[in-house]
């Protein structure tokens, strides 16, 4: 099982475990980053157009995608397998500490809400790298301009953007507002317990990169799904991103990528 392959490791800038397992390198572990597919159902994405006037808003601000698989057994199991490291957290902590983390859903059906904050405290991440929004994030600017002193966009924060090219499993650099509710998409992510308010800790699923998988259904209305009126989804068991080494390469921290 999962458990015997991986390991809890906790990291104190910012406070945080995470999933991880050992590289070649024996002394350097790699943070695992997860991939499941699904419907997006809602999306919060890039870019920023309007930023809120209230200076203190940038440590709140965050981009997000919802999933579902509606009745697709192996977004059933993707579920099911987020329960599992779970539970693996769930040791690292006092369990009357600790607030369970459990499923969106999209009307009757299960689902997968995954955020990423645009900003990182600066005292959580001393040594970190500055990265640039860039245009198709914050092509105002007005979004970097909250970040003050106190934060920084840091890898950590940076959220990937592809598409599958037709006929291939290559993917293309996209813009964040390609992304449509409706599309069939693959989801990186990466799950970290971390603390909440009043000394509590909760699992997070960190969003970390979208691929747009199919849009042929975008322009139909996901009740369509619903009701039985578009053919099934397919939900594929490898990942498109097993072939893409530039995925790889744009990861926050040296990361493996397992399938849920």
């Amino acid at each position: 099982g999962l458990a015997d392959k991986v390991s809890i490791t906790e990291y104190s800038k910012p406070r945080s475990w995470r999933i991880t397992r050992p590289t070649q390198d024996k002394d350097v572990l790699e943070e695992i980053v997860i991939c499941t597919q699904g419907i997006i159902s809602y999306k919060h994405l890039p870019p920023v157009l309007r930023a809120p006037q209230d200076h203190n808003a940038g440590k709140y601000l965050h981009q997000s995608v919802t999933i579902t698989g509606l009745n697709e057994p192996l977004f059933a199991q993707a579920i099911e397998n987020l329960a599992k490291i779970q539970s693996m957290f769930e040791r690292y902590v006092d369990k009357n500490d600790f607030d369970r983390w459990i499923p969106s859903t999209y009307t009757t059906y299960p689902a997968i809400e995954l955020k990423n904050r645009y900003f990182t405290y600066r005292n959580d991440d001393p040594q970190g790298l500055s990265v640039p929004l860039g245009e198709d994030v914050d092509p105002s600017g007005r979004l970097a301009a909250l970040a003050g002193t106190d934060l920084f966009h840091s890898e950590d924060n940076v959220v990937i953007y592809r598409a599958k090219l037709a006929s291939s499993t290559q993917l293309k650099i996209v813009r964040p507002c390609t992304m449509r509710v409706g599309d069939i998409v693959e989801v990186l992510l990466s799950l970290l317990l971390t603390p909440v308010k009043n000394g509590r800790f909760k699992m997070t699923p960190k969003l970390r990169g979208i691929a747009l998988l199919d849009s042929k259904f975008t322009d139909v209305s996901i009740w369509s799904f619903c009701t039985g009126n578009v053919t099934s989804i397919h939900l594929h068991k490898g990942s498109i991103y097993e072939t893409n080494h530039d995925i790889h390469q744009q990861t926050p921290r040296p990361k493996a990528e397992d399938r849920l």
